[in-house]
């Protein structure tokens, strides 16, 4: 298993694996967003590849500077193909995340789940996060 920055041809594996996660999306979307994620600081994707070069998992990582705390890195996404799932892809993502921090200095990852993904929720507890709070998400829509 090979874990490296995504590139521009891993996108039809980002989308199959974006669209396990439930987010129904093309291979226009994903190599557009791609693209801007590639071009801004603080911004990564790494994925993990098995050893016939397939894309099985991604996890993206952002470094967040916010006024009122000190800054962090916040995983704004992680999944690993349903078919390897439980293979141990999953933590090496997480202990990725977790160098890229420490390169950064950051000294705390944080990231948010869905209530419903109470699998996912035991994974991370057993990856040593702990919960920290339960908010509610709020979104405004503009038209365009």
């Amino acid at each position: 298993m090979n874990l490296r920055n995504a590139e521009i041809y891993d996108v039809q594996s980002l989308v199959i694996l974006c669209r396990q996660l439930g987010y129904e999306t093309s291979f226009e979307e994903i190599k557009f967003r791609l693209k801007e994620i590639e071009s801004r600081l603080g911004h990564d994707i790494l994925v993990v590849e098995n050893s016939d070069g397939v894309v099985v998992g991604w996890i993206q990582v952002v470094e967040v500077v916010p006024l009122e705390s000190t800054a962090y890195a916040e995983i704004t996404g992680l999944v690993v193909d349903l078919h390897v799932r439980g293979s141990g892809i999953g933590k090496r993502l997480l202990t990725a995340a977790k160098s890229w921090a420490d390169s950064r200095n950051l000294d705390r990852v944080i990231l948010r789940s869905q209530i419903k993904r109470q699998r996912a929720h035991n994974f991370y507890e057993k990856n040593q996060f702990v919960k920290s709070k339960t908010s509610h998400m709020f979104e405004l829509v503009k038209n365009t």
